[in-house]
This record gives C-alpha cells, structure tokens and sequence, in this order.
C-alpha cells in the first residue's frame, strides 16, 4: 500500500504515506461530517494502530499518524466498517468532497451543502471515467452563511452566492446558476472536460486552475457543453 510512484498521489487508508514517525493517512468523513461514535471508533484505533496523534487537515480530513505496515490495513478495515472510507481503492483516493461545517444546521443557509456534497460523491462512484481523475483534484460545496468556507478553494466549487446556488472552475472566474439537483451533473460535466483537456493523469495539469491557466476557461466551459 503506496504511491506507488504516481505523480501527485495523495495518501488515504489505501495508500499510506512514509513520514518522520511512521505511515500516514488521511480519513475523508463524507460531507465533511463525522458522528462522534465514529470519532470515538476512530481515535481508539488510531491509538491502537498507530501513535495516537490525529490531524485536521485544510480539507476537512483526519490524518492518521504512526501507523506501521502490519497495522495500516487494520486501521483501514475499521474506516471503512464505519462507512468511512470506499472499498474501492481508486474511488478512495479520488473521493475529495469538501463542505462547509453547518450543512443543513445553518439556521441562515439556502441550500443544504451537506446534501449536495454528498450527492458529488455519489455521482464519482457512478461515473467509471473519473476514476482517471489526479488525486489531488477535488470538489468543494460551500454554502454557509454562519460558517462559510470563504478563503475554501477546490477544482469545482458549489457555492451560494447571494441566494444563487453556482458552480465554478478552480481558478476561472465564471459562476454557472444551478440547482442543487443539477450541480452534482454540472461536477460531472466539468471533471470530464479537464480529463478530456488535460492528457495523460500521469503529466500536467494536475489541477483545475492549471487547466485554466492553459486552455483558458472558455474552453473547458465548452468543453463542458455549459
């Protein structure tokens, strides 16, 4: 369990990164949400699989520290006992969907973002192709009022924008209106353009902004048949 060499490989509980104090990994709560019986299950086994320390990352993961290799695929058993975690390896190491922290809670928020990220991921385990997808690029359904995600920044951002639901490029400055039924088809339309767009996984782009920043956003937006 490893990078494997891939260029710009992220690590998940399927492919553990070697650090100073052991292997690595990273838990991707779905919606970025993580119900505290699950954050109970986990911390004990990052405990007893690893050396206890936990990170919050900027992408609302968990990383798991300390981990060694007879314990690394314990620790990713209890993930993915909990729903944590794909058994797809390739749908783990490409399942970024990151939400702003209230969802539904927001007593101010239009639009559910939880709701919708996880209908994002929902749409990457049905869609075959974007498994081919880098491992860094990601999603990022933001809609709070209370606690926005203002400074948040992903590939495909769904974000409410004074009372309008939008999806944007990484990097573009195009806000496309939807509904929160249609942005996860729109995600999908535009991850399928960069893959159409950017060549081969294993060469730049990696990233949206890069996409832009090469092609121009008009032409993926085309691309995209928006």
């Amino acid at each position: 369990m490893s990078g494997n060499g891939r260029v710009g490989w992220c690590p998940s509980v399927v492919t553990p990164m070697q650090a100073h104090d052991g292997l690595l990994v990273r838990v991707k709560p779905p919606a970025s949400t993580l119900p505290a019986a699950a954050l109970r299950v986990l911390a004990e086994a990052a405990g007893g699989c690893g050396n206890g320390l936990i990170d919050l990352t900027n992408r609302s993961n968990l990383q798991i520290r300390g981990l060694r290799p007879d314990t690394a695929e314990a620790f990713a058993d209890v993930v993915r006992a909990q729903g944590l975690a794909s058994t797809d390896a390739r749908l783990e190491e490409i399942r970024n969907v990151a939400a702003d922290p209230l969802g539904a809670d927001d007593p101010d928020a239009r639009f559910d973002s939880h709701a919708i990220a996880r209908a994002i991921e929902a749409m990457l385990s049905e869609e075959p192709a974007l498994r081919a997808l880098p491992p860094k690029f990601g999603f990022l359904a933001d809609c709070g009022r209370s606690m926005p995600v203002a400074d948040g920044h992903a590939d495909v951002v769904v974000r409410d924008r004074d009372g309008t639901l939008t999806v944007a490029l990484g990097g573009g400055t195009t806000a496309l209106s939807c509904t929160p039924e249609a942005a996860p088809v729109v995600a999908r339309q535009l991850a399928l353009a960069f893959l159409d767009l950017a060549g081969p996984a294993d060469a730049p782009p990696f990233r949206m902004r890069e996409l832009v920043e090469a092609v121009g956003e008009e032409v993926i937006l085309a691309k995209a048949g928006l």
